[in-house]
């Protein structure tokens, strides 16, 4: 046999929210969405800071070439100047001895003459010659007159004959002045 239940059922009456459940419910879905926008900033911020850095560290890398480059250039630079200063202490090296043998031949006097010379540096060593004591004398003085020379000193001068002649032998030491 077949039943029908013609009796209603009842609905169950829904109840209301309550107005303060609505706002307390409002409130949580907006600071939800507001820490999901403050995430959302704070995401693009760190990509942008991201993007920053890898930049940053591109133009790094491209200084650093750069320095590279420009110490490449500095040591190139110090070694051409180490070579002009060569040439150029060359170039004065190069006239010294003339002008310390121009100034030598000016110096000696008519009744001396010279056997050796040693020059190093800025030592001169003299061997020769003279007549006498005062030839010797006038000798030193013109070198030192002459402002080429410097810390003349008479070594030795001792009375040899040569030849039958009877000459004084000395021997002077000095300093080259420029």
């Amino acid at each position: 046999m077949i039943r029908i239940n013609l009796i209603r059922v009842k609905k169950k009456k829904r109840k209301k929210i309550p107005a303060d459940m609505l706002v307390l419910i409002f409130l949580i879905i907006f600071v939800i969405g507001l820490f999901s926008f403050h995430r959302t900033v704070l995401v693009s911020r760190a990509n942008e800071l991201r993007s920053e850095v890898a930049r940053a560290n591109r133009e790094i890398a491209r200084l650093k070439k750069q320095i590279g480059e420009v110490e490449k250039f500095k040591k190139k630079k110090e070694e051409l100047q180490k070579k002009v200063d060569i040439v150029a202490k060359l170039q004065k090296g190069r006239q010294a001895p003339v002008v310390v043998l121009d100034a030598l031949a000016r110096a000696v006097p008519e009744k001396a003459w010279l056997t050796s010379l040693k020059y190093t540096g800025a030592s001169l060593k003299l061997k020769g010659y003279a007549l006498n004591n005062y030839v010797i004398a006038d000798f030193m003085n013109n070198l030192g007159s002459s402002g080429r020379f410097g810390d003349i000193d008479l070594k030795s001068a001792v009375r040899k004959s040569v030849k039958g002649i009877e000459l004084m032998e000395f021997e002077i030491s000095c300093k080259t002045k420029g």
